[in-house]
């Protein structure tokens, strides 16, 4: 019975470690604009916050302008069950846009790691429907995912 009572720290600490590493990945926390969010150019970068702090150097994002009236064209506001729906029609969307409707974006801080990071389109962007794709890599080796619609009003 001694030996239970030897094994627990260090069962206590395996446990807190997989918990550690079970929880790490550089989640994205706030962004602006919000999903599905009206937006304009003149309100300043696109800033995406993440839970840990990002390889930017290895990270890469993708601004694409979505087709006419995808959505209403943000006239509506997008009911959560349509989300889905639309999430996967702009991922399609994604992969195979058209050289035109992808914009050029600068990254601040453009080297580094960050958890705060604010982009910026090359070129102005007028009325319509975004799509932000990212694929960062954490400071700590994993790789997230995601996309964030928006849409952008007149100025």
């Amino acid at each position: 019975m001694k030996d239970v009572g030897r094994a627990r720290p260090w069962v206590a600490t395996v446990l807190v470690a997989w918990l550690g590493l079970a929880s790490a990945h550089a989640y994205l926390e706030t962004a602006s604009p919000e999903a599905y969010g009206m937006w304009t150019a003149s309100a300043g970068p696109i800033v995406l916050g993440f839970s840990m702090a990002v390889e930017i150097g290895f990270s890469r994002f993708e601004l694409v302008r979505l087709p006419d009236g995808f959505a209403g064209g943000g006239s509506r506001g997008v009911d959560v069950a349509e989300r889905g729906g639309l999430d996967a029609f702009a991922r399609q969307h994604l992969a195979r846009a058209a050289p035109d409707d992808r914009l050029p974006l600068t990254v601040t801080p453009p080297r580094g790691r960050a958890e705060r990071l604010e982009l910026r389109a090359d070129e102005r962007i007028g009325p319509g429907a975004f799509l932000l794709a990212y694929r960062v890599l954490a400071v700590d080796g994993h790789v997230t995912e995601g996309l964030l619609v928006f849409f952008v009003g007149d100025e």
